[in-house]
């Protein structure tokens, strides 16, 4: 049952409750057809027999009297031998419908047909005398205490009583027995009633747990999953559409957890400085984006950090390069300040030599005066010397300064 599809179960517990409705209305029609039968049974039977009975009694009560009439009113006897022999004839189909009915005990039949045939001698005696005119000898026969038609006549009425007692007391054992059918009928139709009720009920309460217990447990694990706890236990195992979606929602828990665990991992590792990592996990479904995702941005930024370190190489290179060259000049802009200042100080001393030079052609140019006119050509190309001499004094004290400046 518990490997069922939800169809089939709720399809057997059908088929089940319309088996047990099917069996308690077959029960009770067919206890309704025997309460029925029965209450034929009782029409035709005892009710029948105890009208026929009480017919038997009327008719004998009715020839008694008629014959009573006869004897003694001369002008009824023609007409009440009608009735009489109407009520003979009556008698003997009411006693064969006794006797059909098959539930009257037969010697009391038998024994009410032989009074009535009695009865039907002394009938037929009696009549003979009025018919042939002696109404005083059939007046004295009918007064006789212990006449024959008397006596007769007694018994019939008698057996008569006595069949009619015994169809009424089987009548009404009958009829106690009808109703005590029928009762019992209603109470196990009332108890097969209640009982499929109770089957319903128990079938309801049975199909309704089953169902509810692993849906509140489907439920709890789908809210647990709405809060983003996959960490789910569904104990509910079955081959029917619940275990199924059970299987399933354990299976969208296992495979979501070690898709995010994986994720998690990848970006931690990212996070610390690895961008050398890929999925482990399977991802499946729209989680194929997600992997897509994160492949693609480890790659990414693997790049660039490549780039970055690359560039950072480049810079630390050029770096390099530029302390090397920053070093070499200022090494070189030292050696050209030292070269500097040894040139300014030759400039000087030769600007000071240019000076004893000058100061000795001063003394030359006043000894050349005084050699003579012969000279006066020389000292003039003197005096050229000497202003040449002091424009170079004054370019070396210019440059000297321009050196001190730098």
């Amino acid at each position: 049952m518990k490997n069922l599809k939800i169809g089939k179960k709720l399809g057997i517990s059908f088929v089940i409750l319309v088996m047990i409705a099917v069996f308690v209305n077959f029960y009770t029609l067919s206890s309704l057809k025997k309460a029925g039968q029965l209450s034929h049974d009782l029409f035709k039977g005892p009710y029948e027999v105890t009208k026929q009975s009480m017919a038997v009694r009327s008719y004998v009560n009715s020839i008694g009297n008629n014959i009573s009439n006869a004897v003694y009113v001369e002008h009824f006897a023609a007409d009440n031998k009608v009735v009489i022999l109407d009520a003979f004839e009556n008698v003997e189909k009411s006693m064969k419908i006794i006797s059909d009915a098959n539930i009257t005990d037969k010697s009391l039949i038998d024994t009410l047909d032989t009074s009535v045939s009695e009865l039907r001698e002394q009938f037929k005696s009696i009549y003979a005398i009025i018919e042939s005119g002696g109404y005083k000898d059939a007046q004295d026969k009918a007064n006789e205490h212990h006449s024959k038609l008397v006596q007769v006549y007694n018994k019939c009425a008698k057996d008569a009583l006595n069949l009619y007692q015994d169809a009424e007391v089987k009548g009404i054992e009958f009829d106690k027995k009808v109703e005590s059918t029928v009762k019992i009928v209603l109470y196990i139709a009332i108890g097969m009633g209640i009982a499929s009720i109770v089957a319903a009920l128990i079938i309801c309460i049975y199909i309704t747990k089953k169902l509810k217990d692993p849906i509140e447990e489907i439920e709890m694990s789908a809210n647990k999953m709405a809060e983003g706890d996959f960490d789910i236990n569904i104990n509910y195992e079955s081959k029917d559409e619940l275990g199924s979606l059970s299987n399933s929602m354990r299976q969208m828990s296992k495979k979501t957890k070690e898709i995010v665990n994986d994720t998690v991992r990848i970006l931690g590792e990212v996070a610390s400085g690895n961008f050398d990592v890929t999925p482990e996990a399977e991802y499946i479904g729209v989680f194929k984006d997600v992997e897509e995702s994160v492949i693609k941005i480890t790659n990414d930024l693997s790049e660039t950090m490549s780039q970055i370190n690359v560039a950072s190489e480049e810079v630390g290179a050029t770096s390099d390069q530029v302390s090397s060259g920053s070093q070499m000049l200022a090494q070189g802009a030292t050696e050209q300040a030292s070269a500097i200042q040894e040139l300014s100080a030759t400039i000087l001393e030769i600007s000071d030599k240019i000076k004893d030079t000058a100061g000795n052609a001063k003394e030359a140019n006043a000894l050349s005066m005084n050699v003579g006119n012969e000279l006066e050509e020389g000292n003039e190309q003197m005096k050229q010397m000497v202003k040449a001499m002091e424009e170079i004094s004054f370019t070396s004290n210019e440059i000297g300064r321009i050196i001190k400046t730098i």
